[in-house]
């Protein structure tokens, strides 16, 4: 599940080549993984700090989470969301997925100049919003333009490094977990106005971020008819 490979290309020179499954760390954990491996580079005796503990552990703490009460708390709130969660947007398709035999995928990239982000920041930060939500809002725009409805819902994902150990920040692993998101963009708000109202049902949801997205999906689908009815994006 992963692979590392010395290319020598003279004069004392050498380029590695590194390769990691997703499956075994997320990207917060590929960073140090990099960083460690720069140190020792740089320095061959050097002795890394040990620390007790290990991504098992982490994984056995979390679960015994659920017999807490913010377990209780989250599963309840989003007990209360369930039914009344928006489904998928319903973007017009070239034809039906199900006449899909290879899905194949393809990722736009762009890159804004660093004056023009800076700017965002700047009038995002006045208006008490952060970068992430402010993407987030204009990503949603996008949906709302092309989806059938203006309310929805999507799928986040998070690097969800719950603070269960102090040295929880240094154990590589994946840590990856989903949370689902409801926009409504049906009023003729502004801009700002949206990205405040994404923003603040974000930082209401992650503050039940005990009950991952997967387990939210599998409750959709027990309480909706349809298969396809729970599938977010």
């Amino acid at each position: 599940m992963f692979e590392i490979e010395a290319v020598e290309l003279g004069e004392e020179r050498v380029r590695f080549c590194i390769s990691f499954d997703v499956l075994i760390g997320d990207a917060w954990s590929f960073q140090l993984l990099a960083k460690e491996m720069v140190q020792l580079l740089v320095n061959p005796d050097l002795e890394l700090p040990k620390f007790d503990l290990s991504f098992r552990d982490y994984v056995l703490a979390e679960q015994k989470l659920r017999e807490s009460e913010l377990y209780r708390r989250s599963w309840e709130y989003w007990q209360q969301r369930i039914p009344n969660l928006p489904p998928a947007p319903e973007l017009p398709l070239v034809k039906s997925l199900e006449s899909v035999t290879k899905p194949q995928f393809t990722r736009l990239s762009h890159t804004l100049s660093r004056e023009l982000w800076q700017n965002l920041k700047q009038k995002a930060s006045v208006a008490k919003i952060t970068p992430s939500s402010l993407l987030l809002a204009a990503f949603s725009e996008v949906l709302t333009t092309w989806s059938k409805s203006p309310q929805f819902t999507i799928n986040l994902t998070l690097f969800n490094r719950l603070p269960l150990h102090p040295d929880v920040d240094r154990v590589v692993g994946d840590f990856t977990s989903s949370t689902l998101l409801e926009v409504d963009n049906r009023g003729q708000d502004s801009f700002t106005s949206r990205c405040i109202k994404i923003q603040s049902q974000l930082w209401q949801d992650l503050d039940h971020r005990y009950v991952s997205g997967i387990e939210i999906l599998r409750e959709l689908a027990r309480n909706r008819s349809s298969n396809t009815g729970a599938l977010m994006p």
